[in-house]
Formats: structure tokens, C-alpha cells, sequence
């Protein structure tokens, strides 16, 4: 091959290379500038959360947190004494029903996330509520929105000593599978990382950082993503999808920090000498097969622990009213909380 046919190669490789670099970094800025960070990444894991955060971190709350305040331990926690229309928090932070107190010193104590509190509903729609009034005992209600089921735990540790609760109702809506493995999620969190063994885990982010801290400390540990593999990563899902591949991935890591929590949730009960209920929540939308996955491992890890769990996704699947448990939050609407009630019932002594 001639010199002068090596240097036009050379020169058509380098333009090549040249054009895709180019194309790449235009079609980079374009997609920063016309979605924002986290819109093609999936809000089950921490990157769209992190992105979430920093925008939020740069002024856009759209009123969030308003009912939330910090909290070193647990990250975050209802705001203590705080009241809307259909709201009312106690000093601890407790949702409460005015007016309604037991006649008994039997208490119940519900910890879980928004589903347990009864987002989108008045204070006396809520099941724990419903459960207070229809056993006459004080319904403790300490959800917590956004919580994972790692930080119950850790509100029922915090919290379950000074109540004696003669039963603790763990709300565990499918998507805390996921949360359980977040460092962020509306904000820092706590989270248990897996030790060198990996067959335990230590609790990890304590004394938890404030927002800017920790976005602060994680872009000096990494770079960021870039928009066009977060499309590339989107749309291979998708493609796969519609091929009828949709997700096959097992999560063997979720699972098993699934099982510690659950665990850890039993011994807590244990010591507290309370009754455990574990309440398994589905997503409004059907045929979610990540969900159905942690449906499947939340249910096989109650069964291995030997748990008094109830599947109330599955119970009200199979209910020919399903649409109407869940209201435009897709979260339980008041008949879906009315339900979840009767299913309790049958598991109370």
C-alpha cells in the first residue's frame, strides 16, 4: 500500500472519528438541555434519585417536605404537631385521629411508608386507624413517606421500647425492595451494606448528611453519568421489552438484604414481646414483573422466617374491584384501606 493511500485512510478514519465525536457530544448537549438528569434513568434505583436530589438541591422543591423534617438517625421523619386539612401529626411526629383515644392500654404500632400512613387520605381513613377504632386500641401510626422498610426497622427500634405495641404492622409496599439498597432517595438516607462476608450487613450513613454534603461527597467520587448511555440504557430496556424479554434480571442482593430486614424485623418484635404482621403492598399497575419479583422474595422470605405475612397485593388482585383500591396517587384509596382492614382482621388475636 503507497504512503499517499495510507494518509488518505488515515485522514478518512480521523474525520470518521472526528464526525462521531462531534455528533455524540451535540446529541449530549441536546439531550441535557431538553430533558432533565434523571428522565431516562429508573426511579427503583439510586442514579435517578441522585439526579433527583440535585435538582431539588438547586431550588426546585415544588413544596415537598413541608410535613418532613431531618433526622440524623432515620434521615428524615414526619414533622412533629404539624396539621393540614385531613392531617394531624402528634409530637412525635405520629399521624393521629383527633378526639379518638382508646379505652384500653393496648396499642398497636404501624411503621412502613406512605401506603402505612395513608397518603392521599383523612386521618381517619387510614387502616391504622380503621384497626384503632375497630379493636378499641391506641393506633400508633409512625409511616413515613418515602421510607424504606430498612428505616421502619429503624423507627421501630427507635421508637418500639418506650410503646410496648401488643402488635407491630409492618406496611412493606413492593417498591421498599428497592429502597432498602438506596444511600438517597428523597433525601440521604441510612442504608445496611453487606460486610466483607456479605452474610451480614452494618448499618452505613449515620449520622446522616445533609442534602448538600452528600451530593458534595459523591460527585468527588464520581463523574456523573452521561445523558446518551442513560438513553442508550432506556431504550435497550424498552426494545427488550417489546420483544418479550422483560426483565429477566434477578436481584440476588436485594433479596438477600430483603431477608436480613425481615429477620431483624422478627427479632425486634421478639424483644418488644409483640405480635408481627407484615403487610406486602402492590403497585397500582399490574404485571410490573420487577415488582412481581419483589413480591416474590418479600413472600419467600416470610415463609423461610416464618413470618405472619399478608399478601394483600395478591388479595387484591384477585378482587373483581381492584381499580377502586387505589385512588389518582396510586396509593390505597379509602375502600383499598378499608380492605387491607379486613385482612388484618382475620390475623388478630
Amino acid at each position: 500500500m503507497s504512503s499517499r493511500v495510507k494518509r488518505a485512510l488515515t485522514q478518512w478514519s480521523l474525520t470518521i472519528l472526528l464526525s462521531l465525536l462531534l455528533t455524540a457530544a451535540a446529541a449530549e448537549l441536546l439531550l441535557r438541555t431538553a430533558f432533565q438528569a434523571e428522565f431516562f434513568l429508573d426511579p427503583k434505583f439510586e442514579p435517578f434519585w441522585i439526579e433527583h436530589n440535585r435538582s431539588l438541591e438547586k431550588g426546585d422543591t415544588q413544596g415537598r417536605g413541608r410535613d418532613t423534617i431531618y433526622d440524623p438517625q432515620l434521615g428524615w421523619r414526619m414533622k412533629p404537631l404539624y396539621e393540614a386539612e385531613g392531617v394531624l401529626h402528634d409530637e412525635y411526629g405520629f399521624r393521629t385521629v383527633p378526639e379518638e383515644s382508646a379505652q384500653t392500654t393496648r396499642s398497636f404500632l404501624f411503621v412502613g411508608d406512605s401506603f402505612t400512613y395513608g397518603l392521599g387520605v383523612s386521618h381517619t381513613e387510614t387502616f391504622a386507624a380503621r384497626i384503632g377504632r375497630k379493636y378499641n386500641v391506641r393506633a400508633i401510626n409512625a409511616g413515613v413517606n418515602a421510607y424504606g422498610a430498612d428505616q421502619s426497622l429503624l423507627m421501630l427500634e427507635k421508637e418500639g421500647p418506650g410503646l410496648s405495641p401488643s402488635y407491630v404492622v409492618l406496611g412493606y409496599f413492593v417498591d421498599d425492595f428497592f429502597r432498602n439498597a438506596m444511600a438517597i432517595r428523597d433525601r440521604p438516607k441510612p442504608s445496611f451494606q453487606a460486610g466483607e462476608n456479605r452474610a451480614d450487613y452494618e448499618l452505613a450513613g449515620v449520622p446522616v448528611e445533609q442534602r448538600s454534603t452528600f451530593l458534595r461527597k459523591h460527585d468527588e467520587r464520581s463523574h456523573g453519568g452521561l445523558q446518551i448511555a442513560n438513553l442508550a440504557g432506556w431504550a435497550k430496556k424498552r426494545i427488550l421489552r417489546n420483544l418479550g424479554y422483560e426483565s429477566s434480571v434477578d436481584y440476588p442482593e436485594h433479596a438477600r438484604l430483603n431477608h436480613y430486614i425481615l429477620k431483624r424485623y422478627k427479632q425486634t418484635a421478639d424483644k418488644l414481646g409483640s405480635n408481627l404482621i407484615v403487610l406486602v403492598f402492590g403497585y397500582c399497575k399490574r404485571d410490573v414483573p420487577d415488582y412481581e419479583y419483589a413480591e416474590s422474595q418479600i413472600m419467600a422470605a416470610c415463609g423461610d422466617l416464618g413470618l405472619n405475612c399478608i399478601n394483600t397485593a395478591n388479595a387484591m388482585r384477585t378482587h373483581k374491584n381492584y381499580d377502586e383500591m387505589y385512588g389518582n396517587n396510586c396509593h390505597f384509596s379509602p375502600e383499598g384501606h378499608e380492605y387491607v382492614t379486613e385482612l388484618v382482621s382475620a390475623r388478630i388475636r
